[in-house]
């Protein structure tokens, strides 16, 4: 008899101690495990490896806020924001830390969400939509508005801009109400967009400084005829965005010509190869400017003419980087 009551106890001693090790383990599936981890150490080993290759002094901290669908990951931080929880110290990512989901799932954005620097505020790739590839190159686009955004003059200059109105919230930027509708802008914005590509699909050995001169007279002369307010807008939308796209193309095309992705990815569902992918986002901009739709695709119509316009400078004025924020929001020659 007292035997059997021993055993029942071993027996239940062992139930409760495989009950607290599930528990434990529920814990850290819920709140340790960071979702596409691989895919946030291949962007910032893209980002060490190419960023400089890309744009001289491109620096700035990796501070990336990954949005789950019940939690947030504040990663690559040393701050301590309210509400979040410290997980550990992540050997690859550094800082991690976990609160309740307060953003959108499918939120692609770089912000001073916890006051200044800029933090990215992304969904995952999943949520998002997008392919491994793909997510990481929207990771390195956003990693690039980090370093727009690094100092105190950035955000000077667009409080400068006048733009904002009673937004506090930086939604301006997005729902600034444009004349992407009016007939003699698209009119412009169609001339502009379809010279500029025909210029990019020349050869890369043909000399287009004639040309390319002509382009930018008749892009001035587009901006002259807009509204002062909506010139600012403009000139803004080209000079971030637009900037951003390129530093998104040429990273893929830099990663093609040689990057080795790390196992952990290649072996995720939907990978491409990153030629691939700078194939198809050249493919893309040709779409978006030789048939272009303002009134449809509005704001995201700037991201298309801003990369192409620094695709031309980077091809006829070589250092024109080194004046990108000399003054800033202004994509010219020289």
């Amino acid at each position: 008899m007292l035997s059997r009551v021993r055993a029942v106890r071993r027996r239940s001693r062992f139930a409760l101690a495989l009950a607290v090790l599930a528990g434990a383990q529920a814990a850290a599936d819920s709140t340790g495990g960071v979702p596409d981890r691989p895919l946030v150490m291949e962007a910032r080993r893209l980002a060490d490896a190419l960023g400089s290759e890309v744009w001289p002094s491109w620096a700035t901290p990796f501070e990336l806020l990954l949005v789950g669908e019940a939690q947030e990951y504040l990663i690559g931080s040393r701050r301590s924001p309210d509400g979040f929880e410290e997980l550990r110290e992540d050997p690859e990512l550094g800082p991690v830390a976990v609160r309740p989901r307060v953003f959108a799932t499918q939120l692609e954005a770089t912000m001073p969400a916890f006051g200044p620097p800029a933090t990215i505020v992304v969904g995952t790739a999943k949520a998002t939509d997008r392919s491994p590839t793909g997510w990481m190159l929207m990771l390195l686009h956003e990693h690039f508005h980090q370093w727009q955004m690094r100092s105190t003059a950035y955000f000077e200059a667009v409080a400068a801009l006048d733009l904002a109105g009673d937004d506090t919230t930086g939604r301006w930027m997005l729902d600034y109400p444009f004349p992407y509708d009016s007939p003699p802008v698209v009119a412009d914005y169609e001339r502009v967009a379809r010279a500029l590509a025909g210029l990019l699909r020349r050869p890369a050995d043909e000399d287009i400084a004639s040309e390319a001169e002509a382009l930018w007279d008749d892009y001035a002369a587009w901006l002259s005829e807009l509204e002062d307010r909506d010139r600012r807008y403009l000139r803004f939308q080209l000079w971030q965005e637009g900037v951003a796209r390129f530093v998104e193309l040429r990273v893929a095309e830099k990663a093609g010509a040689g990057w080795k992705p790390s196992p952990s990815v290649t072996a995720l569902e939907g990978f491409e190869d990153f030629s691939a992918a700078a194939c198809a986002a050249w493919e893309l901009l040709f779409e978006q400017l030789e048939e272009p739709d303002l009134p449809r695709r509005r704001r995201v119509s700037f991201y298309a003419l801003g990369a192409g316009l620094a695709l031309l400078l980077d091809r006829t004025e070589p250092t024109w980087k080194s004046r990108y924020e000399e003054p800033r929001f202004r994509l010219a020659p020289n």
